[in-house]
């Protein structure tokens, strides 16, 4: 069978335009929906590494994400950041609740995030690692975070509350 030229063109373009795994940036589990999970490059394996999100709950009962581990850090710890001033402090958090039909930004520079401690090396423009999300009645979820480029977004300094 032979193809002319139009019709191998509009098969490419169907393979292109059709979102795949490959394409696509999401992660669906259950009632869970996490939406372009990133990461921020850093300049060495010394610095913390942020990690950001949505995370919607399609469900009718709330949860809750409990914990995080991937092999990119030796921990992951959940902040909430708090502009005081110029500055943006940080301030540790046990868990992030998710409202049933509900979703929460974690976002670089303001609200929650998640901190990536103990680097096992520098996070690189362009790479991906593999990160395990601990939900309370949604069990495990593996995701793949990708790594953005640093940018002007996040704003003002980092600097953990003591308080």
């Amino acid at each position: 069978m032979m193809l002319t030229h139009r019709a191998m063109a509009l098969i490419a373009f169907a393979v292109l335009a059709t979102p795949g795994p490959a394409l696509s940036h999401e992660t669906v589990a259950g009632a869970l929906f996490i939406d372009h999970p990133i990461a921020r490059e850093t300049p060495s394996a010394k610095t913390p590494g942020g990690a950001y999100m949505t995370i919607r709950n399609n469900g009718d009962k709330p949860d809750r994400l409990v914990a995080a581990r991937t092999p990119a850090a030796g921990r992951v710890e959940f902040h909430q950041s708090i502009i005081d001033g110029d500055i943006v402090r940080m301030r540790p958090l046990p868990a992030i609740d998710l409202p049933p039909a509900g979703s929460v930004a974690l976002q670089p520079g303001k609200g929650m995030h998640l901190m990536l401690m103990d680097l096992a090396e520098r996070l690189k423009r362009g790479d991906s690692f593999p990160m395990t999300l601990t939900f309370e009645r949604g069990g495990d979820v593996e995701i793949t975070i990708r790594v953005t480029a640093i940018t002007g977004a996040a704003g003002g300094h980092h600097q953990p509350d003591t308080q």
